[in-house]
């Protein structure tokens, strides 16, 4: 959702994704949503909402952080299993 919108399953599947995270953290803690202002100064004309995917809040960056964190822990977890799996079969 950072360049275009995102709708319909293709935003519950951005959900799944690690970078989405990690670019919402991102927005959030460069606040984002400070920038509409800007460009709309430097634009005329130029239209733009501040996201709600960007509130300057730490609690929106401890949310971030958390579900990076918990996706980090599943997919190392998962990597685990599978190595180990792929090395008894080797055996």
């Amino acid at each position: 959702g950072m360049l275009f919108p995102l709708d319909g399953i293709v935003d519950k599947v951005s959900n799944f994704i690690l970078s989405r995270w990690s670019v919402e953290a991102l927005g959030t803690i460069n606040d984002l949503n400070s920038l509409v202002g800007l460009v709309q100064e430097a634009i005329p004309g130029y239209v733009r909402t501040a996201e709600s995917y960007y509130e300057f809040t730490l609690e929106h960056l401890y949310s971030d952080l958390g579900i990076i964190t918990i996706m980090s822990l599943i997919f190392i977890m998962a990597s685990y299993i599978i190595l180990k799996i792929q090395m008894e079969k080797g055996k």
